[in-house]
Order: structure tokens, then sequence, then C-alpha cells
């Protein structure tokens, strides 16, 4: 694992950059321009040295950098870091006799005798040996292999020890642990940084290495946390009380030693206290969430199984027991096999370490023909979902069955019903069209009676009986034509057929049609938009377009050109088209009943028609999906709109 994913902790790691690249542009800054206490805090302690200071300075930035890579080249990272080992490694050879002057690259001896400080590029040995250390994990912060990562963690760890125990030299005013018997020392603030750097270094890869024990979110991770936060502390403290006593001759040897094992004892014992206290509380919580999940598992409207990973049975809820007619005790610890199909025990046995392993929801339907087994020994057809659960007792399956013996009963009865109802649309349509025929013979009769009398008996035929035979066969046609449109309003979509159709074409076909009406009344027809392109049924479209069109035309205002225009717009899978025009509009109360077969709004003697067409486009639009509806005021003119269904074959 990188430094990149961990997010958590990066703002702990560009702190600890940050800090590491201030306090050593600070140092540099005070050997500049001299100054003591940048240099080394406090006259009487070590100073840090220019070359240490620089070190810093590239390791902060080579880890800032790392933080910052994302995607990017770590080339520049890695650089700084091959340069602080070098720093470190040619120091040590400098100490070690070699001249190889790199104390001198920066400030020269000569230059700094004035300022009575001793080799102010010499880094100390202890030093040297941590730069080298950093550098080295640096360079390997980023790498993928895991054997790489745990080197660089124990690299840093190794850091954090050695200048840990250079600060308590500080702390308890031993000099021995700060120089580690050397001629030259770690400075004190050295030291603060190497621990902060490696610290926050270290939480790159907060998986790895010590780092992991105080990260973990276990409860062995929690302990460890908890445990060192209350005794380090603490330790320190009494410690250093009884270096004061012992130095000041207070106490003798012997009751110090008795005392400061009291001390420990007791520190020890609050601590454990503390940390027992917060593993009840997190054991508390494990032990609530446990009974909700249980409850949850209980309360669920299908039945549940919970197995372990040799599908015994660790509980069930109460739908489950209503389901398998089983009682719970009866269940507990019994093979699944004994409820849920075979076939699908067989398939989990054989993806057992795969399902463990990597955990994945396996989910059988209805069509996977799986029937589950009650006590009496009847089966049911079922919806089974498999899912793994990880728990701290190791990994479980929580298996939901849902019984489809009423869905595959209603599916089974839809079924029965959608076959007596095709039949029985069979036999509407076969009836409509033998009444229709056989209405037609009698009028055509009728018809042919009112032509002989007409023809035959003309010196018989009074002006007066002649206009009733005159309306008779008016009356004869007119049925005769309701029965036709009747007939194929029935006949509508019967070998309807989906193909891809240019709306925009459809109308323009259509506008030729009734080319001679259009010229007749001088009507204009517009397109505001460009039509779709969509699967449709292309001759039931064309006879709606055509019944709207010529319906804006045959309801014109008198004197009035006829304007119609056409457009369309797309709305959540359907597009929605409407046709304007500018003609003698439709009062609100109808707006409803004008779709309704036979249903007219004029008198014969005002407009010609039978109050079929807009019925035929009601009926064309919802076989689209869709539907129509008018928007209109009277005398203002009408805007018919209707939707279709984007159909995807």
């Amino acid at each position: 694992m990188g430094i990149l994913p961990i997010i958590k902790y990066r703002n702990f790691v560009v702190l600890a950059a940050t800090v590491t690249i201030s306090i050593g542009c600070m140092v540099i800054i005070g050997w500049i321009f001299d100054s003591r206490v940048l240099k080394s805090l406090h006259p009487s302690l070590v100073s840090m040295k220019f070359n240490s200071a620089l070190c810093f300075v590239l390791l902060g930035l080579s880890l800032l950098l790392y933080n910052n890579s994302i995607n990017r080249s770590v080339f520049l990272p890695k650089l700084l870091a091959i340069i602080v080992s070098v720093f470190g490694f040619s120091s040590l050879l400098q100490l070690s006799g070699y001249e190889i002057l790199v104390d001198e690259l920066f400030i020269d001896d000569i230059a700094a005798s004035s300022r009575q400080e001793q080799h102010p590029g010499r880094i100390p040995y202890i030093t040297s040996i941590c730069f080298m250390f950093g550098g080295i994990a640096m360079l390997f912060i980023g790498s993928a292999k895991k054997p790489l990562i745990i080197v660089t963690q124990y690299l840093l760890h190794s850091i954090t020890l050695i200048s840990f125990i250079a600060l308590l030299g500080y702390i308890f005013n031993a000099p021995a642990l700060y120089s580690y018997t050397f001629p030259n020392s770690m400075a004190l603030h050295s030291a603060v940084i190497f621990i902060l750097f490696s610290t926050g270094a270290s939480l790159a890869n907060p998986h790895q290495g010590v780092t992991a024990l105080f990260t973990g979110k276990l409860i062995g991770n929690i302990m460890a946390r908890k445990l060192f936060i209350g005794i380090l502390p603490a330790v320190l403290i009494i410690c250093y009380i009884r270096m004061l006593f012992h130095r000041n001759n207070i106490l003798s040897i012997e009751v110090g030693m008795v005392l400061l094992s009291i001390a420990f004892l007791l520190i020890s014992l609050i601590s454990v206290w503390v940390t027992a206290q917060a593993l009840n509380k997190i054991a508390e919580k494990e032990k609530l969430f446990e009974d909700n999940i249980r409850m949850g598992i209980d309360a669920a409207p299908y039945a549940l199984i919970l197995s372990d990973n040799e599908s015994k049975i660790i509980h069930v809820n109460f739908q489950a027991e209503r389901m398998f007619k089983y009682c719970r005790e009866e269940l507990m610890g019994l093979d699944c096999k004994i409820i849920l199909p075979e076939e699908i025990m067989t398939h989990l046995n054989e993806l057992r370490k795969e399902f463990y392993r990597s955990p994945r929801v396996i989910t059988y339907k209805l069509e996977d023909n799986m029937h589950c087994h009650r006590k009496d020994g009847s089966r049911f057809p079922a919806e089974i979902v498999i899912s793994p659960v990880i728990t701290s007792q190791g990994p479980f399956a929580l298996t939901s069955v849902i019984d489809l013996t009423a869905r595959v009963e209603n599916e089974r009865l839809a079924q029965i019903q959608l076959e007596e109802l095709q039949h029985k649309n069979q036999e509407m349509e076969q009836f409509n069209y033998i009444a229709s025929h056989d209405l037609q013979e009698p009028l055509r009769t009728v018809a042919n009676y009112i032509m002989l009398l007409q023809e035959d008996y003309p010196d018989n035929i009074t002006p007066e009986i002649n206009g009733h035979l005159v309306v008779m066969d008016q009356a004869v046609s007119r049925m005769s034509k309701l029965i036709r449109n009747l007939l194929d309003f029935g006949r509508l979509g019967r070998n309807k057929k989906l193909v891809f159709t240019d709306c925009d074409t459809v109308v323009k076909e259509v506008t030729a049609d009734l080319n001679n009406l259009i010229s007749y009344t001088s009507a204009s027809i517009i397109l505001n938009d460009e039509l779709p392109k969509l699967y449709a049924y292309d001759t039931e479209l064309r006879q709606l377009f055509q019944n709207l069109i010529n319906n804006a035309i045959k309801f014109r205002k008198e004197g009035t050109e006829p304007r119609i225009q056409i457009g369309c717009r797309a709305i959540e899978g359907f597009y929605e088209i409407y046709v304007s025009d500018n003609g003698i509009g439709i009062d609100e109360k109808h707006f409803d009943t004008i779709f309704h077969i036979f249903q007219r709004l004029n008198h014969d003697d005002e407009y010609e028609g039978y109050g079929v067409g807009l019925a035929n486009c009601k009926k064309i639009a919802e076989m689209h999906g869709g539907k129509i509806w008018v928007e209109s005021e009277y005398g203002k003119g009408s805007t018919f709109k209707f939707t279709l269904i984007h159909f995807k074959l």
C-alpha cells in the first residue's frame, strides 16, 4: 500500500513535512546571519549543523512531494532522497578520516572559526546514520512491493527510537544519551524533527510495521493505543521526579526504587482499568449491534436464514418458521439442504472458498426454477438471494427466501385471462365483420328499391313522395358509411407492424394526398421543428396525421385561410407532437367527449362527418404507448397534442 491512498493521515504527513522544512530553513538562516538562537535554541545546547539543516529541508520536500504526486512522476522526491542518503554516508566517511570535504561544501571552517563554531558543516555520527536511514526510506516509501515497504517502515522506526533516546538525554540531562559516547552530539531540535518526520513518514504506510499496531481498528490496536498514550507520559514524569529526588538526596536509593515500583504498578493498574472500560464499551456496542441485526432479521417481511461456512443453520427469523413449517429450535444446527434446493447447495459447495474470499451476492430468480422444501415434504417455487457476511466469528451466509407460489399462480391466471381475452377479441372482430356485412346487405336492398321506384314509376311519384325517397336514400347512405367507419375502427391496428418511420416524410406524403383540399381552401402547413425518426406503426401513424390535418382544414373559420403548424419536443422517453390551427376552436367542456366514437359537436349541415376520426386518433396514440389531448379556446383555434413512445428494437 503506497502513500497516496492513505487520505486519513495525509494532514499529519503534510504537517510533519512542513515543520521539517520550516525548522531546517530556520537553522540555515541562523547560519547565514550568525544567530545562535536559531542554530541551537539556547547557548548551552548543541547547535544543529548547516548540512543537517539542509538535509532536513530536502527530506521534508521529498515527503511533501511524495504526498502530492498523484498520477505524476516521483523522480524529484527520489532524487532528493538519494542526495540525503549520500550526505549521510559521506559524513560518516568524513568522520572516519576520509578527506571528502563534504563538511565545507557550503560553510568553510575558516569562516566559521570567527563565529566560534567548530566544524559548522560536520554532521554528528548518529545524525548522519539517521539521515542515511531517512534517505533510503524515502527512496522506497512509495514502492508497491511489500518487502521494500517493511524495510522502509523499520528504517523509520529506527530513526524514531534513536532520536527518542537522544531526546530523553536532553530531558534527563544525560549527555551520554544524545552523544551515544561519540565526540559530537545530536542537537535537541534535530532529535525533535527526526521524531516528527519519521512518525509522519511511517503513516504513509500505516498498515505495516509498528505503525500498524497503533493505526488498526481491532480491539488489540485500540488497547495498544490507550495503554501507550496512558503509560508513556506517566512513566516519563515519574522517572523525572525520581531523578530529581535522587540528585537532591531527598530519598535513598532503596526508598526511591520502592516508590518507583509502586508508582509503576498504580500507573499500569489505572491504564489497564481505563483500557478495560473502553473495551467493555466497544463490546457492549458490538453486542447491541448484533442484537439489532437479529431484530432486523426477525422483523424482515421475508424468510432469512443465517448459516456458517459449513452450511449449518445458526439463526432463522419468524417468516422462515412460517414458510418452512419448522420451529426455530428444530432448524438450529441442521444443514441448509433440508430446506433449500439441492442445486443451490451443490453450487455453493463448489464456490465456497471463492464465495467467502471474494464476497459477492448470488441470486436465483423465478426463471431458475428453484424449489424449497417444507417440513411436510411439499415444495414451492422461490426467489433466493445468498449474501456473504464477514464477522468476528468467521464468514457467514445470509440467505433470503421469497415464496413465489402466489406470484406463479397469479401469472398462470393472468396468462389464462390473456388467452381468453385474445379469443374474445378474435370473436369480437369476427362478429364486427359479420355484423357489418349483414347490415350492409339490407341497406343495399333498400337503396336499390328506392332507385327502382324512382326509375320505374316516375309518373306515379309525386314531388312529395320523391322528397321522402330522397331523404330515405340519404339516410341509407349515411347508415352505410357509419357501418363502414365502425368496421374500420374495429380493424384499426389488426395487422399493425413496427417499422422505422420518418415522421417528416409521413407529413409530406399526407400533405400531398390532401393537395386538392389544401389548394381549394388556400391552407398553409408549417413545420416548426424537425419531426422524429422512430419505430412506429406506419399506416396507423399516417392516418393519425391525416385525420388531424383534415380536421384542422375542415373546421376552419369562414373567410379565414387555414394556417396549420406542426412541431415536436422530446420528453422522458416520449416524443410530444402537436398540430395547431386557427380554426373555430372547441369549448373546454367538450375536451374529453370529442375523442369518443360517434360524438359530434356540429350539425351535419354545418360540417360533414360521423364522429369517428378523433376516436381513431385516440386509439392510434394509445397503440404507440402514448395519449392524445386538445388545448383550445372556442373561437381561437385548437392545438391537438399526442405522445409517441420511443420504441427500441
